[in-house]
């Protein structure tokens, strides 16, 4: 204990393991043999076609129990960015992403489809969770500069509001599926996925924003 594991984790039989050492606590550009090499070792992994085979279309209703099961499309999309997987590594992943921008609403936010407590029938709705879970993957894959993308991320600038505890993003009941649920801790990770520079977010902004003055917070 206390040593560099990095050695170790090169060694390791996990393919995902060796290309997250070596292109992000090594930094190794994408080009090179070693990372290359890691990342075709995890396109044609067991592990990660178990993963897409269980990916579902995000366009029928998959009974799922709810944004936390594990067949939810995008948080299987997000061990797979873990794993380093890309688009052009499996088109499946481009065909859920391209679903998701599809299905994006006026508001900004991305609805998810499915029955639910309120709602035995399926139904399109946006929970803030949803949507920033949702855009947390867009983002991961390489989309942060699509125009619907951008719309999400400052409608999540928007929909913070003063609380007694301080500025905060809310619970908002979507009228289709009647629930409202958000967790804040998916809406930071979002601006700290997207803005490398924290300097270059509009802070005063961001912090004074009260559901929507249409201003963008984020870098352009």
């Amino acid at each position: 204990m206390g040593g560099d594991p990095r050695a170790w984790l090169l060694g390791c039989d996990e393919p995902a393991a060796r290309w997250i050492v070596l292109s992000e606590l090594l930094d190794q550009a994408p080009g090179d043999p070693d990372v290359v090499a890691a990342h075709a070792a995890v396109v044609a992994d067991p592990g990660t076609r178990a993963l897409l085979e269980r990916v579902r279309g995000w366009e029928a209703d998959n009974h799922q129990s709810g944004h936390a099961s594990p067949a939810f499309a995008r948080n299987l999309l997000g061990l797979l960015a873990d794993t380093g997987m890309t688009p052009d590594a499996d088109d499946r992943i481009g065909r859920i992403l391209d679903a998701f921008l599809a299905h994006q609403e006026p508001t900004g936010r991305f609805p998810t489809f499915g029955t639910s407590r309120a709602s035995p029938s399926p139904v399109w709705g946006a929970l803030l969770c949803d949507t920033y879970a949702i855009t947390e993957v867009l983002v991961r894959f390489g989309l942060s500069e699509h125009p619907a993308v951008r719309r999400a991320l400052d409608r999540m600038a928007n929909d913070l509001v003063a609380t007694r505890q301080g500025d905060a993003w809310p619970c908002v009941p979507h009228p289709a599926s009647g629930f409202a649920t958000v967790r804040v801790a998916v809406a930071l990770r979002r601006l700290s996925d997207l803005v490398e520079d924290v300097a270059a977010v509009d802070v005063t902004r961001l912090s004074s924003s009260r559901r929507g003055t249409g201003a963008p917070v984020l870098p352009r």
